[in-house]
């Protein structure tokens, strides 16, 4: 499995060049932002912005993904929950042991694509594929 952190899409460029445009969006105006594409397998980590880190852990009916940053993040999650060795449909999201709103998360299950927005600056995020009794 993998999870690569990616810029946001609206970053034109990393120089500081832009901070004297109008029309340009540097790194720097969006650095309390990250974009999170996964592909969930076994367990995989990997480092970003030179302090943070991302694990990622597969079990049975869940993933579980954890993510610690030297400051709080806004992150937008995409994941493929068809990569994991038992691919389930979740039927909730927990962030820190609480339940995401709907609205804060979606599923689709044509694609197995599970989207999720969420902030902080060490973060478990859940996903769970058995939620009744």
């Amino acid at each position: 499995g993998a999870v690569l952190p990616l810029l946001p899409p609206s970053v034109d460029t990393l120089s500081g060049y832009a901070e004297r445009r109008d029309d340009l969006v540097s790194l720097a105006d969006r650095r309390d932002r990250l974009r999170l594409l996964a592909f969930p397998r076994g367990r995989s980590a990997a480092d970003f912005n030179r302090r943070g880190e991302i694990v990622s852990r597969e079990r049975r009916r869940s993933w579980t993904l954890r993510v610690e940053a030297p400051r709080r993040l806004r992150y937008r999650l995409q994941a493929s929950l068809e990569t994991l060795r038992h691919p389930f449909a979740p039927c909730q999201v927990r962030v820190d042991g609480r339940r995401l709103p709907d609205d804060r998360w979606s599923y689709l299950r044509a694609s197995g694509a599970l989207r999720v927005a969420f902030a902080g600056r060490s973060v478990r995020l859940v996903a769970r594929g058995r939620c009744g009794g």
